[in-house]
């Protein structure tokens, strides 16, 4: 029989925890809310509403232009060892 420790239990039941609140905060619409503003992760709407779609799409290719940028200067320092 595998014996726990109280500490290990306890991070377990933390990351469950943490777990629970990623999904959550990830399906829920609104993280503020505050008089006719609300925001969160998808939206943010004060009288109109704006969609983040547009913005997710530009961060994930300026990440994967960086990303890019990186691997081509470890290759250029590889070829100047060489």
């Amino acid at each position: 029989m595998l014996v726990m420790s109280v500490m290990l239990k306890v991070a377990l039941g933390l990351l469950v925890g943490a777990a629970i609140c990623q999904l959550l905060g990830f399906a829920c619409p609104y993280w503020v809310s505050w008089y006719n503003y609300n925001s969160g992760l998808w939206q943010s709407c004060a009288g109109n509403c704006y969609e983040y779609s547009g913005d997710v799409e530009i961060f994930m290719m300026l990440t994967l232009f960086f990303q890019r940028e990186r691997e081509r200067e470890r290759e250029r320092e590889r070829e100047r060892e060489n």
